[in-house]
């Protein structure tokens, strides 16, 4: 059966090019095939297209423009395996276009703490919830670490 990760994301997105509406509104809708135009690391995943589509307990996609503003409201939860990185990765993809500030969480299911996620600055910040110690595995993506004096940077940085 293998493990999952769990993943709760609730973000908006701005100024998002049309091929990243068409890729994340097929997510919700699989029915058409999606012609890939994109080399980035999280469309060359094994499982990229299971994202928001699969779920032991909970499967939840919604993907919409905000009524109220130009912004693209983006709403997932689910639980898939992340064997290589498939939600860091998809995360990396659409930084560029998040709104600073908290989008949710993802937790291994053998872990009970969540590690939090983050938009600064167009980049994601992965947190250890429990003691906001660094996170080796997620240094690849990030600017700063996560740990608590980097989160204090980042917040100083943010203001």
């Amino acid at each position: 059966m293998g493990m999952y990760t769990e993943l709760v994301l609730a973000v908006s997105l701005e100024e998002l090019p049309e091929y990243h509406e068409r890729v994340l509104k097929w997510f919700g809708e699989p029915l058409n095939p999606l012609e890939l135009k994109s080399e980035h690391p999280f469309f060359k995943c094994e499982r990229w297209d299971t994202l928001g589509r699969y779920g032991l307990y909970h499967r939840h996609y919604n993907f919409q423009k905000d009524k109220y503003s130009d912004f693209h409201c983006l709403d997932i939860r689910c639980e898939l395996k992340n064997y290589d990185d498939e939600i860091e990765k998809f995360l990396d993809w659409i930084s560029p276009y998040l709104i600073d500030g908290f989008c949710g969480y993802m937790r291994h299911e053998t872990r009970e703490e969540p590690t939090l996620i983050y938009s600064s600055k167009r980049k994601i910040v992965f947190i250890n919830s429990i003691n906001l110690e660094k996170c080796d595995r997620y240094d690849e993506f990030n600017e700063v670490c996560g740990c608590h004096e980097c989160v204090e940077k980042m917040s100083r940085r943010s203001h």
